[in-house]
């Protein structure tokens, strides 16, 4: 085995005790989405979005995130009525700080947005698929409950900034950006190591 080799799976290895050793919680997170879009909400009506989410304790009350997750909608483009459908795939990084008892917490957070986004179009005289990798940023309030030893149920209110650039290369058509801001009102249940 090589030296360098020795040197990832020591990392691995250091990285797996540290998780083990830290204040450490999992949870999978479902949420209503409204978005602060007017246009967006005229298209798609209804929206939710579901996430997995990794905290971790970096020092004392303060958390490092990341979320991975799925947002899909699906409604009628304006003015001809065609079937649209809306992918978001974003994964979310930031930082929390968290005020805990003994079984409520609160906490309050920033981070940042990578997403992957789709929009499939039924019409034929419109593209029938555009898509787009953009950043953003996130901010989240949430409370958090301990119901029994190991288990957490979080509620949670997260605000999202991304817009979409899809650009063409076809004459003739029009480049979009799409406005996909919004907020999520959810729960999430999960367990803490």
């Amino acid at each position: 085995m090589s030296f360098c080799m020795k040197n990832q799976y020591f990392l691995l290895l250091c990285t797996f005790f540290c998780i083990l050793h830290a204040d450490t919680y999992t949870t999978v997170r479902g949420a209503y989405y409204y978005p602060t879009s007017s246009r967006f909400r005229e298209i798609y009506s209804d929206a939710s979005i579901y996430e997995l989410e990794l905290d971790m304790s970096v020092y004392d009350d303060l958390y490092a995130w990341i979320s991975y997750g799925t947002l899909i909608a699906s409604g009628k483009s304006i003015p001809f009525g065609c079937e649209t459908e809306l992918f978001i795939l974003p994964l979310k990084l930031g930082l929390k700080y968290c005020l805990k008892g003994e079984y409520l917490g609160v906490y309050s957070g920033l981070g940042a947005v990578g997403a992957y986004t789709k929009i499939q179009n039924n019409a034929s005289f419109a593209n029938q698929r555009r898509t787009s990798w953009d950043l953003g940023g996130v901010a989240k309030l949430g409370a958090i409950l301990y119901p029994a030893h190991g288990m957490v149920a979080d509620l949670f209110l997260d605000y999202t900034y991304l817009r979409a650039h899809f650009s063409n290369s076809r004459p003739n058509v029009v480049n979009l950006e799409a406005e996909l801001d919004g907020l999520a009102v959810g729960v999430a249940l999960g367990w803490n190591y």
